[in-house]
Parts: structure tokens; sequence; C-alpha cells
């Protein structure tokens, strides 16, 4: 009884821990994640840039998507109008199969998962849309969940999907999605979940999990200081880093920084001709503040303009093989 009573105090003990450093964590400086960034050693050729848009929604429902693609004349047209003007811009959709959004406080709640739903006239024409323009090479697509929602942990981030679930239920989500980007013929071997959710409120290790199933090889599971980075600096910030079978893909550039610090980032990863990956969302700016628009679009220019200038050069990223 008294041991029990030890292990119980003992995990409690280590799980505010954990929460404290979290949130210690969530206030790195600008200039501590520079300091971490100067530390990291030089591992490629030139500087990459990498430009990701999440949250491009399968379905074509603006109701319940918040237009993460839109119909017609929405947010996929104008990036696409975006991506003809600028030869640079070969960003990656982070696409999901089957969204599940929250509006006004109320779950919206989709009927069962059912791939059926996505050959229905209305959303196949948007699977028709993706595979067309990514096959003109105006973007490369990932993964990015199936619902994009949380069910585990009421109060906690809705969108983090895979946070708090457990390895089993992960393997089969994750087997599911990949099974249905290859049938609908949308192979990638790309993966990012949702609110970068994994695991690490729960000690879970997703990168084993990920690991077991076949077709994903690089997983986006880390920003300065979230996913993997949640409690401390344990991934590289401009290096893809070997994790088991999956390589880590590091996210670094928020864009809703001022231009002063995104400057400063930019250069700094240059100069350890590190990947620069900044993100944005596939919607309206009035739901996320990072949703596309001409801010947004302005802070893009911006960064690809410096390294434009740089004497390094840079290369679009792409997956290694």
């Amino acid at each position: 009884m008294l041991n029990k009573i030890i292990r119980r105090c003992s995990r409690y003990y280590w799980e505010l821990i954990k929460r404290q450093k979290a949130f210690d964590r969530r206030k790195l400086s600008i200039e501590d994640y520079l300091d971490e960034i100067k530390s990291e050693k030089i591992k490629n050729e030139m500087p990459r840039l990498l430009v990701s848009i999440d949250d491009l929604s399968m379905t074509r429902n603006s109701l319940l998507s918040y237009d993460r693609g839109g119909d017609e004349g929405g947010i996929l047209e104008q990036i696409v109008s975006t991506i003809e003007i600028y030869d640079w811009l070969r960003p990656i959709f982070f696409i999901i199969p089957k969204n599940r959004e929250v509006l006004d406080g109320r779950n919206i709640f989709c009927s069962p998962f059912d791939i059926s739903s996505l050959k229905h006239p209305r959303n196949y024409e948007r699977v028709l849309t993706i595979k067309e323009l990514r096959k003109k090479g105006y973007f490369d697509i990932g993964m990015h969940g199936l619902y994009h929602k949380q069910f585990d942990r009421i109060g906690y981030h809705p969108y983090a999907e895979f946070e708090f679930s457990d390895n089993l239920s992960d393997h089969a989500k994750l087997k599911h999605m990949v099974d249905v980007f290859d049938l609908l013929d949308l192979q990638t071997p790309l993966f990012k979940p949702p609110a970068f959710g994994v695991g690490c409120a729960i000690s879970k290790e997703i990168v084993k999990t990920l690991s077991d199933i076949t077709g994903i090889t690089h997983a986006f599971l880390s920003t300065p200081n979230n996913g993997l980075n949640t409690h401390s600096f344990n991934v590289s910030h401009i290096n893809e880093t070997k994790l088991h079978k999956i390589t880590n893909v590091p996210q670094n550039i928020n864009l809703l920084w001022s231009e002063g610090e995104i400057v400063q980032v930019v250069q700094n990863i240059i100069e350890k001709n590190g990947i620069v990956h900044p993100q944005c969302h596939c919607v309206e700016p009035g739901c996320l503040e990072d949703g596309w628009s001409d801010f947004i679009v302005s802070r893009l220019k911006l960064i690809e303009s410096i390294m434009s200038a740089s004497t390094r050069g840079y290369k679009i990223w792409k997956p290694s093989t």
C-alpha cells in the first residue's frame, strides 16, 4: 500500500516538473532561440527553403471547415494564384481527409470516417484539383491526420489529434490515414501531426509508432518550443534529424514575429546552411492570425529576398531518399 502511494506521488511530482518545463519553454526568447541555432553544426552544402501550408481539407464544405480550401474563389484558389506569380513559392500543403471542427464552442460531429464521402462528386472534385495542381508542380502534399480533432482530453488544444491517444490507437489512425491517401492516389511520405501533438504530455513516443507505418519516411514533429522540443532543446531547429526509421523536419519561422526577428532568425539559419521553414494556414486570416493573406505573402517575400540576396544561394527543400 505504501509503495503504491509513493509511486503515485512520484508520478504526480514528475508530471508537475514536466508541466513547468513546458511552461518555461513556451517563454523561449528570440535571443535564446538564436543561441540554440548558433550552437548547431553545419550539415548541408547550402540553405533550403520550405514553406508549409496546413489544414487544406479534402472536403469542400466551407461551413464545417472554416474555408480550409473553400469553395469557388476560396483560399486554395487565392494561394494558387500567388504560386503562379512567384516561381520560388512551391509549398507543401498538409491535408486533412475528414475535417472535424469546432464552431462557436459547439462540437460539429461528422459521420464516422467513410472514404466514399470523399468520392462524392462535390468532394472528389477537390481531390482531382489537388492531383492536377500537384502534377503540374504547383505544390507537394503531406498528411495531416484523419480528423484534425482530439476527443481524449476536454479543455486541451482541440486539434491535437495524437496528443493523448495511446500508441495502439495512433497506429490504427495513422495506418487508416495512409490507406486513405493511397486509395485516392495521393501517396506521400510526409506527415505532420495537428498542433504538433506528439504525446509529450503523457510521455508517449509517437516516433516509434510512426516507424512501424509503411509509407511514412519524413515527419514534421518540432518547432522551437513545441512537439519534440516541448520541454527542452531536443532536436535540431535547422537540420533533419533521424529518429528510428523517421526523419524529423523542423519548422522554425513564425510569420507573426516582427520583421526584425524574422530577419535575424533567417540570417542565422542561412549561416548554418539550414532549412528555413515558415508555416501558415489554409484559412481566412479572420479564423487564424496566420491564415493566408497579403500580410502572410509579404512575410514570405521578405524571407525569400533575404535568402536570394545571400552569397550562399538556396534551393527548395525536398525529402531525402
